[in-house]
Formats: structure tokens, C-alpha cells, sequence
């Protein structure tokens, strides 16, 4: 995924950016509806706005933390995205 956003056109690099920009705003939801129960949130992040290409931006530093070739993470990118938020935005 990230091999494919380096050599990709300006196209591509939007929807990889629009693509992980959704899936934080899957995971706003998600703590949104877990904050309304009173139930523990996946992560905490603080009351600013984040746009599209800072998630990715964050995204794409965590998998480089974890040294994995990277075309890997295309399949996981949901997964690493919420580790990458629960690391950067943990909750005290």
C-alpha cells in the first residue's frame, strides 16, 4: 500500500489518504458510541481536527516503526491505523 502511494499518480495518493482518512473516522464513531455507553474508548485523542493526511501521515510513521516491507500493510491498514491512534493517543 504504502510502495503504491510513493509511486502512484496524484489519483491514487488521494484515495489512499481519503481511504485511511474514513476508516479514522470509522474509529471516531466507534469511541463516540463507546463514550455514550460509558465504556472504555480505544483511544483518546485530544479536541483538535484532524484532516485526512494527518491520519495517514501518523499511519504511515507507526508501519515504519514496525519495519514490515511496505506493500504489507494493505490488508491490515484498519488494524495498524488503531494501533498507530492507541499508541499516539493513549487513554490515562
Amino acid at each position: 500500500m504504502l510502495n503504491e502511494y510513493d509511486q502512484g499518480n496524484a489519483s491514487l495518493k488521494k484515495y489512499y489518504v481519503d481511504y485511511i482518512g474514513n476508516q479514522a473516522l470509522g474509529f471516531l464513531f466507534a469511541n463516540s458510541a463507546l463514550h455514550q455507553q460509558k465504556r472504555r474508548l480505544l483511544y483518546c485523542q485530544p479536541n483538535i481536527a484532524f484532516s485526512n493526511i494527518q491520519y495517514f501521515m501518523l499511519f504511515r510513521e507507526y508501519v515504519q516503526t514496525l519495519k514490515f516491507p511496505l506493500e504489507r500493510p494493505s490488508g491490515f491498514s484498519g488494524t495498524y491505523l488503531l494501533m498507530a491512534l492507541m499508541e499516539t493517543f493513549p487513554c490515562r
